[in-house]
């Protein structure tokens, strides 16, 4: 399944979502809070992930034991990302394309080093 249609299911669901906050609502110029709640929610999923990564690092858990939460916490960030897609309305798969032709430029001395 592509972005595109990954982006689609995503506005399907968000119009069906019941609840008093719009989670389908478009963004722009008069809507900007709506963008700062939706960042706010995916620094959150971000913050649950890391959390995680946290605490399989200083030994808490293995990563075998913790990588469905963390697997379920990175996918709640793609949805972040999907919602933000839809509601600015661009091409996410695009957008990372253009991205990584950018980063390959300029990291093409980093890859040739070893870790």
């Amino acid at each position: 399944m592509s972005l595109e249609e990954l982006a689609r299911l995503q506005k399907e669901f968000d119009a069906g979502h019941e609840s008093r906050f719009p989670w389908d609502q478009e963004l722009s110029e008069q809507t900007i809070p709506l963008l700062g709640f939706t960042m706010l929610a995916l620094s959150g999923e971000v913050g649950e992930a890391s959390n995680l990564v946290k605490k399989i690092w200083r030994g808490d858990y293995t990563l075998e034991e913790k990588k469905p939460e963390l697997v379920e916490e990175l996918a709640d960030i793609l949805t972040y990302l999907l919602k933000l897609s839809n509601e600015l309305h661009f091409d996410l798969e695009a957008a990372y394309l253009e991205k990584r032709e950018k980063n390959t430029e300029r990291f093409a001395n980093y890859a040739k080093l070893e870790f």
